[in-house]
């Protein structure tokens, strides 16, 4: 009795994901084909616009919303800046340089548990650093921050005369 049960809401479950696929699929229109019978490529969504915004005002909003980044990445430097300085007067060793989720951006680690978004020049910049963890302690030397259109150059040393310069994107935030 339990089998015939359990076959018979099998069924009813089955059933009930064919109907949804073909409500779904009689909804969208069928793709049309080319001349070499592939399926042509389904069309990218676009953005339908808010009716009740007149083009004027989403100008405006849109202005108001870069002002708002300005002013906020300004700040963002400026708390980069107060965290670096006492990384450096402090002399905090870096203890791990891990990956982060955006591309060609790595995350430094400080002991003291700043934690800062950095690119390099180059592919595997960050290489010699890691190697020389291995061994010493690596220390932020200096920031330069000399041009302000651009993010500080972080300038890391270690014992044996070692350096790199890596650029700061920012503060790492959780996930």
């Amino acid at each position: 009795m339990e089998w015939v049960l359990l076959g018979v809401v099998a069924l009813a479950v089955i059933a009930l994901g064919v109907s949804r696929s073909g409500r779904d699929n009689a909804d969208q229109p069928a793709p049309e084909s080319t001349q070499s019978g592939k399926p042509a490529a389904k069309p990218s969504p676009t953005a339908k616009p808010d009716p009740s915004l007149a083009a004027t005002d989403q100008a405006e909003i849109d202005h108001l919303f870069a002002a708002v980044d300005a002013e906020i990445a300004d700040k963002l430097i400026e708390l980069l800046e107060v965290r670096l300085r006492d990384v450096i007067r402090r002399q905090v060793p870096v203890r791990s340089i891990r990956s982060s989720p955006a591309p060609s951006v790595a995350r430094i680690c400080f002991s003291n548990g700043v934690i800062v978004l950095a690119k390099t020049r180059a592919s595997g910049g960050l290489i010699p650093m890691a190697k020389a963890m291995l061994s010493t302690s690596v220390t932020l030397e200096r920031y330069d921050r000399s041009d302000e259109e651009k993010p500080p150059a972080l300038h890391f040393v270690w014992r044996n005369g070692g350096h790199v310069e890596v650029t700061a994107v920012g503060l790492d935030q959780a996930d």
